[in-house]
């Protein structure tokens, strides 16, 4: 089994990086973007134990923690 990720890049405080979407976009605090990121860095590393990850475009997740 595979999973296959796309524009799933990560989180920053700069409300103009989060979101593709200008009506999607909500202000983040550096606190709120970094637990955001671990959150979901845990859970792709946990769903590895089951599948394989892929990921299509450039993300925070396909890498090891460099964002706190």
């Amino acid at each position: 089994k595979s999973i296959y990720l796309a524009g799933l890049d990560g989180f920053t405080s700069n409300i103009n990086e989060n979101y593709f979407n200008k009506n999607l976009r909500r202000g983040l605090s550096e606190e709120q973007s970094n637990k955001r990121n671990d959150f979901y860095y845990r859970f792709i590393k946990k769903l590895e134990n089951e599948v394989s990850i892929k990921f299509i475009t450039p993300s925070l997740y396909n890498k090891e923690k460099k964002y706190d």
